[in-house]
C-alpha cells in the first residue's frame, strides 16, 4: 500500500510554501494581535515595547489621564523649569496668601533691604503704637546732635516751642535767658497824710480809704488836669468804707472828690 492510497490528492498540502504571514517579529517575538480587550485582572505580557518611554535624562515619562488622588503621592524625580533663582534659592510662587500662624521660610531674597549704612529699612503703614516701644539701635544722621530745622539758637541753647503752657508745678529751668534784663522796685519808705491836696515828693504809690456818700468818687491829678473815676465808675454807698491804691509821679498834687477822705499812705519806691 503506497502513501497516495492514505491521503488521496484533493487533500495533499504543500508545507514548504505555505502563505501562513511569519508569526514573528525581527527579534524573534511572538506578534499577537488581540481582537477583544484583556479581561480585567492580572493581565501578564512578557515584553511591551512603548516607543521611546524615556525622556533625554532617562527618566520614565508618565503622561496622567485624571489627577493624582489625594494622599501621600511621591515622585521620585520632578523637573521643574528653572526652579532656582540666580542666587540658588527656591522660586515659590503663593496662588493664595500663607495662612496665619507660625509660617517660618529659611531665607528670604528682599530687594535691597538695607539702607546705605547696613540697617534695616522699615516702613511704617501706621504709627507705632502708644506704649513702651523699644527700638534696638536708632541711627541719627549726625550723632549726637540731631538737626530738627536749627535747634540752636545763636548763643548754643536749645530752642523750645510750648505748643500747651507748662502745667501748674514746680517747673524749674538750668538757665533762663531774659533780653532786657528786667526792673526791680525796692520799697523805700511809707507816709502817712490825712489831708487834701497831696503834694507828692517823689515816684510811687499811693493807698487811701474813702467813706462813699452814695456818689462817684473821682481822684484828680494836678488841679484837674488828669482825673479817674474809682470803683469802676459806680457810685460808692453811703457811710460805707473804701480802699484804693494809685501810682503817682514826684510832683503830682492828689486830692478827691465826690466821697470823705479819711486817710491815704505814700509809698516811695526806688528802682535798681
Amino acid at each position: 500500500m503506497s502513501l497516495s492510497d492514505i491521503i488521496p490528492d484533493s487533500k495533499s498540502t504543500n508545507v514548504s510554501n505555505s502563505s501562513i504571514v511569519s508569526p514573528v517579529d525581527t527579534s524573534g517575538n511572538v506578534k499577537v494581535n488581540i481582537a477583544t480587550p484583556l479581561p480585567a485582572g492580572t493581565n501578564t505580557i512578557g515584553n511591551v515595547n512603548i516607543s521611546n518611554p524615556l525622556d533625554a535624562n532617562g527618566n520614565v515619562k508618565v503622561d496622567l489621564v485624571t489627577s493624582l488622588p489625594a494622599g501621600s503621592n511621591t515622585i521620585g524625580n520632578v523637573n521643574i523649569s528653572s526652579p532656582l533663582d540666580s542666587n540658588g534659592n527656591v522660586q515659590v510662587n503663593l496662588v493664595t496668601p500663607l495662612p496665619p500662624g507660625s509660617n517660618t521660610i529659611g531665607n528670604v531674597n528682599i530687594s535691597n533691604p538695607l539702607d546705605s549704612n547696613g540697617n534695616v529699612k522699615v516702613d511704617l503703614v501706621t504709627p507705632l503704637p502708644a506704649g513702651s516701644n523699644t527700638i534696638g539701635n536708632v541711627n541719627i544722621s549726625n550723632t549726637p546732635s540731631v538737626n530738627i530745622n536749627s535747634p540752636l539758637d545763636s548763643s548754643g541753647n536749645v530752642k523750645v516751642d510750648l505748643v500747651t503752657p507748662l502745667p501748674a508745678g514746680s517747673n524749674t529751668i538750668g538757665n533762663v535767658n531774659i533780653s532786657n534784663t528786667p526792673t526791680v522796685i525796692q520799697q523805700q519808705s511809707i507816709t502817712e497824710f490825712t489831708s487834701l491836696p497831696y503834694s507828692v515828693p517823689a515816684n510811687g504809690r499811693i493807698v487811701f480809704q474813702l467813706e462813699g456818700s452814695g456818689s462817684v468818687a473821682t481822684v484828680s491829678f494836678n488841679n484837674g488836669s488828669t482825673t479817674y473815676q474809682l470803683n469802676s465808675g459806680s457810685s460808692l454807698a453811703n457811710g460805707a468804707i473804701y480802699e484804693f491804691s494809685v501810682a503817682v509821679a514826684s510832683g503830682d498834687t492828689f486830692t478827691i472828690s465826690g466821697a470823705t477822705f479819711i486817710r491815704g499812705f505814700f509809698i516811695s519806691e526806688v528802682i535798681v
